[in-house]
């Protein structure tokens, strides 16, 4: 490299690195004797789900008795803000970090809800972890509804494989409104076209099951109209045993 070439590449170097440190304090001030100049909350999928609002974390730290806001970030335990927020029951996990403008964002996920269990003893959600999660006067959910004689375990179990199956597939997505199960623990369906009871019986084979059901609606209705069963029993093997009116 030619000499003159050698003092330009120097330079620019030297001006890169001066501007870098120039920089670098800017985004990332330090934490210690800094002080905390503001505190944003932000709540992921607020359009779909309401389960959480702003206001309510805001109201979670303030009570907290250790509000970030003007405390110097050596004395912010950012881990506890985080564990506090999460004992909210419509929390899914909450990250708190400090921003380059010298405040603190507050990250707050909520559950997922998969479907809604509405039975003569309680009512609930169950999320897309298996875990229930209470129903608030706020916000509702739109997701298929259960009711019936459901006991949690039965719900996080096979009730919620079969839930999740349903709603993979867009046609029994689509024609499902809702479950009901019976005190046998038979399955019954309520379809969105048509007044009839699907009769699922027990969930073993579910899968083959909702076959003949595609099947049968590929089918029949089409041919003989919606409302000319009453009943629709996919419990056998290789049959769908139809009910008139």
């Amino acid at each position: 490299m030619k000499p003159a070439a050698k003092r330009i590449l120097v330079i620019a170097l030297c001006g890169a690195a001066a501007l870098l440190i120039a920089v670098v304090p800017g985004l990332f001030p330090p934490r210690g004797g800094q002080e905390c100049a503001a505190v944003n909350v932000i709540v992921s999928d607020f359009d779909e789900y309401q389960f959480v609002t702003q206001k309510e974390v805001e109201g979670i730290l303030k009570n907290f008795g250790d509000y970030p806001l003007g405390k110097r970030f050596d004395e912010i335990n950012m881990t506890a803000i985080e564990q506090e927020v999460e004992k909210h029951p419509m929390v899914r996990r909450a990250v708190c970090y400090q921003t380059p403008s010298g405040g603190i964002n507050v990250e707050v996920t909520q559950r997922i809800p998969v479907f809604r269990v509405m039975s003569s003893a309680e009512s609930y959600y169950v999320d897309d972890r298996r875990e229930t999660m209470p129903v608030t006067v706020r916000s509702s959910a739109y997701v298929p509804v259960v009711s019936g004689n459901v006991n949690k375990e039965f719900a996080v179990g096979e009730l919620y494989d079969f839930v999740v199956y349903l709603q993979s597939d867009d046609f029994l997505e689509s024609l499902v409104e809702q479950i009901y199960v019976r005190g046998d623990g038979g399955v019954e369906l309520v379809p969105r076209v048509g007044d009839c009871v699907i009769y699922v019986g027990s969930l073993e084979r579910y899968p083959a099951k909702m076959d003949k059901l595609k099947v049968f609606y590929g089918k029949v209705p089409q041919r003989m109209g919606w409302d000319t069963y009453s009943r629709i029993n996919l419990e056998y093997v290789d049959q769908v045993v139809c009910t008139k009116r």
